[in-house]
């Protein structure tokens, strides 16, 4: 395992919500979408051990608080979650977590996940730059520099299409694979974005 990669889903926008997630409105606020430790290269590994699939017994609170199942099942009325928080932080724990075993137990793995989340405000830094989220077109470079400011490495921006448009999916945060991760800076500045300078935000 070489690197660390944190993911942040940006949940602001409605048209997004709705055909990414399968649900219509959202709170103004990023989420934590995954920890991915990479142990091949620069490319994320997964799966590294699917034969650990317990998940250990300790307080889930925070994690249902800030790491949340979000997606949802399509056109269901009201709508409900494609498979409940267990199952979700189990899947993550498959498929990513089991990557940093030999450096992170499971308990440490989701303890630095929720470390990460709550120590990275991106809506403040991003106010703080006038770079403010209302669902219009924004520089992407804006939002880029913003965060670059503030967190002193270069960010990985993520974009999504939708009817022809793109709109602001992820920001994601590369670190240094250890006990105590510092932050530095992602390869790739931007990812699935078009041409066009700005984004739906």
């Amino acid at each position: 395992m070489r690197t660390i990669q944190a993911l942040f889903l940006w949940e602001s926008n409605p048209v997004f919500s709705e055909y990414v997630l399968g649900r219509s409105s959202l709170p103004l606020e990023p989420k934590q979408l995954g920890l991915w430790p990479s142990n091949k290269g620069s490319k994320l590994g997964g799966d590294c051990d699917p034969h650990k699939q317990h998940l250990f017994d300790w307080s889930k609170d925070q994690l249902k608080k800030d790491w949340p199942s979000l997606e949802m099942r399509h056109k269901s009325n009201p709508p409900v979650p494609r498979i409940d928080n267990l199952r979700f932080w189990g899947e993550q724990w498959v498929k990513h977590g089991t990557c940093s075993v030999s450096m992170l137990d499971q308990y440490e793995y989701f303890s630095l996940a929720l470390k990460l989340y709550n120590g990275i405000n991106l809506r403040e830094m991003l106010r703080k730059e006038s770079v403010i989220p209302r669902g219009t077109l924004v520089a992407r470079q804006a939002i880029f520099d913003a965060i670059r400011k503030h967190m002193k490495c270069k960010p990985q921006i993520r974009c999504q299409e939708i009817q022809n448009q793109y709109y602001l999916y992820e920001i994601r945060f590369c670190l240094t694979a250890s006990k105590d991760p510092k932050f530095i800076d992602c390869n790739t500045e931007f990812v699935g974005c078009s041409i066009n300078p700005e984004v739906y935000f």
